[in-house]
């Protein structure tokens, strides 16, 4: 099976339906990398994936990642810890918030979690690729550092 690229539709990035984004952290190895590592280290300790099949693997760039959503619909964002009960115990993952860089296709900025998840509704939009941030920290032992991954929307309608 040949490997989709990022930026490529799925058949599933085609047809209206709510949306699911899954992000997955080596929450230990992240964390060593300290509070202001590059973009470069995020990616390396990230995977982004979809309910439409495509992710972007650990070590993958996070930027080009796209997923199509369409107005009306919902896309819900969940983090996780890589290895949880293994060696990323003692780190804690949570997920800040959804902040949109370009358009405001959510009609409320930023999105912030309930209950671990972040769920927004797409209110507005034009067609084509739009940038936000998934904004997530990671705590150790009281100390907490902040992380930030880039990827694109597609409205589609």
């Amino acid at each position: 099976m040949e490997e989709l690229k990022n930026s490529e539709i799925t058949a599933a990035d085609t047809k209206p339906k709510n949306r699911t984004i899954t992000i997955k952290v080596k929450a230990k190895g992240l964390f060593e990398k300290g509070s202001l590592p590059g973009e470069s280290d995020v990616d390396d300790k990230t995977e982004i994936k979809n309910d439409g099949g495509k992710t972007s693997d650990f070590g993958k760039d996070k930027s080009d990642f796209k997923t199509g959503v369409w107005i009306g619909n919902t896309v819900t964002w969940s983090i996780k810890q890589e290895y949880a009960g293994g060696k990323d115990d003692g780190y804690n993952v949570e997920l800040n918030s959804i902040e949109q860089t370009g358009s405001n296709f959510f009609g409320t900025q930023p999105l912030t979690p309930v209950n671990g998840v972040i769920t927004g509704t797409v209110e507005k939009g034009s067609t084509g690729d739009d940038t936000y941030k998934i904004h997530f920290t990671i705590t150790n032992n009281g100390t907490t550092n902040k992380y930030t991954i880039d990827p694109k929307l597609q409205i589609n309608q």
